[in-house]
């Protein structure tokens, strides 16, 4: 290991140096709680975090945000039984989320693609509307069969919304299920 101290002002002030042997990496904090504290001045805001092993149960691995003197909000935790907790310090599944989710882009979950299953709606919804004006303006006599061919029409289309969002609902518990699964290969990669 080396360690330096900043002479020129673009080096670090203290640098380690050292590899990973699968055993020992360049830096070992001991104790029953150890912790690194970060202070950051005004160009980063005067935030304040800690890294802290133990916090919360023998184990635990705690990313905290400082709100306050000595109080702190759990932002993000790795247990020992693999669980991972964003915004919780005491996940009860293998990912546990606190608070809202924003995925951006496309979701894909056992092979479903949650955009597509989405736009479909949507396009099923439209034709649903476009088939109920048809109807609507059109009247009784030699027109008759035509509206019973669109009515059927659109109870077809009905059923495949219904059976859109019945899948959909399904498709949730595989989003969780897998977001599970990322969250054991996060806690692996990790640990």
């Amino acid at each position: 290991m080396t360690l330096s101290s900043r002479v020129n002002p673009l080096d670090p002030a203290v640098e380690m140096v050292g590899d990973w042997n699968g055993n020992e990496g360049a830096l070992r904090l001991s104790g029953d709680k150890p912790t690194i504290k970060f202070a950051g001045g005004a160009a980063a805001g005067g935030a304040r975090w800690a890294l802290h092993l133990g916090s919360r149960g023998p184990g635990n691995l705690e990313f905290l945000r400082e709100t306050g003197p000595g109080a702190f909000d759990h932002v993000f935790t790795l247990s020992p039984t693999n669980r991972v907790g964003i915004g919780t310090s005491s996940p009860s599944a293998t990912l546990e989320v606190a608070g809202d989710m924003k995925v951006t882009g496309g979701l894909t979950v056992n092979k479903i693609e949650f955009k597509t299953v989405v736009e479909q709606l949507n396009i099923l919804r439209g034709d649903i509307s476009h088939l109920s004006d048809n109807v609507s303006h059109l009247s009784t006599g030699p027109l008759t069969q035509q509206i019973n061919s669109l009515q059927q029409q659109v109870s077809s289309l009905q059923a495949q919304v219904s059976s859109l969002q019945a899948k959909e609902a399904s498709d949730v518990a595989g989003i969780a299920n897998s977001l599970i699964t990322l969250a054991a290969r996060v806690t692996a990669l990790g640990g």
